[in-house]
This record gives structure tokens, sequence and C-alpha cells, in this order.
């Protein structure tokens, strides 16, 4: 499998795993349903989802050949972090599906099981950020474009102006 084939396979399944549960969210907050606690939902989702996607999102703009054609690094380790993240998102989905049957008040549901959400989180981050790492292309990272100004040592500073003896402006 191709990094870019896998890394758009994570994506995607990162973001239409979540979208619901994000717009689910919406729709109960604006409808009311968490009372004067209408943060509850998202003091929950925000941490247990935001650092993954930041994590995607982060890789697929730093790394220049995000959509590489190059072979993955270790095959185990994409099943691994797609064990992770499917295990995961069943959780998130759990949790929200089990409100019904439960005894407990959502925002009391929410506040419990960020405990244990948080716990396999830490894995799927850990998984995730050597996954996408490891497969980083260290030879094709965006580079930002070098100027008139720029030579092999490094910027070098216009001569000063000798009427103020301060800098000459750059451009």
């Amino acid at each position: 499998m191709t990094v870019g084939r896998a890394r758009s396979f994570l994506s995607i399944l990162w973001v239409v795993a979540v979208s619901p549960l994000f717009l689910l969210f919406i729709a109960e907050s604006v409808l009311g349903k968490y009372g004067d606690e209408w943060d509850a939902p998202w003091n929950w989702f925000i941490p247990l989802v935001g650092p993954i996607l930041t994590l995607i999102v982060s890789v697929c703009m730093i790394d220049a050949k995000f959509y590489s054609n190059a072979e993955i690094r270790s095959k185990g380790l994409f099943n691994l972090t797609m064990l992770f993240s499917i295990l995961y998102i069943v959780a998130l989905y759990l949790v929200v599906g089990m409100y019904p049957l439960s005894d407990l008040k959502m925002q009391t549901l929410f506040r419990s099981s960020g405990w244990y959400l948080g716990t396999i989180q830490v894995f799927v981050v850990l998984t995730l950020h050597r996954f996408f790492l490891e497969n980083v292309d260290d030879n094709n990272t965006a580079e930002v474009p070098r100027s008139q100004h720029d030579t092999d040592q490094g910027l070098q500073m216009p001569a000063p102006d000798p009427i103020t003896k301060s800098p000459a402006s750059c451009s």
C-alpha cells in the first residue's frame, strides 16, 4: 500500500466517522437538549477528537508529498493504527448510543467516559503520530522559496545607510 493511499484512508475514516457526531451535537445544542449545560457535549467531544484531527491536518500541511506513491514503511503499524482508530471511534459512538439505556444524565456520562476514552486516545494518537511521521519524506517536505537576498551562507543584510547609520530597507 502506498503512503498516500494509507494516509488518505485514515484521514477519510476520521473525517467521515466523527462528522455525524459533530452534526448531532450541533442539532442537539440548537434544540436545547442540554439546557443550561449546552457546552457539555463540546467539552467532551472536542478534546477527544480535536487532537487527532489536528495531527492529521498538520501532517497534510507540512509534508509536500502527503499523497506519495512510495510504499509505507510498516504495514503492521498501519494495521495497528487502523485497529486503534476504529476501536476508539466505536467507543465514542457507544458512549453516545448507550445514553438512552443509562440512568445517568448525559452530562455525567460525558464526564465519566472522558477518563477511559482519554486513556484510549493516548494509544490512538501515539500510533497515528508514529505512522504519519514515520512516512514523512525528509527530502520532500515543503520548503520556503529562496529570495534574491539569500546566499549559500545565509541571508545577507544590506549595508547601513551612510546618513542615518541604520540598515537600509530590504525592499
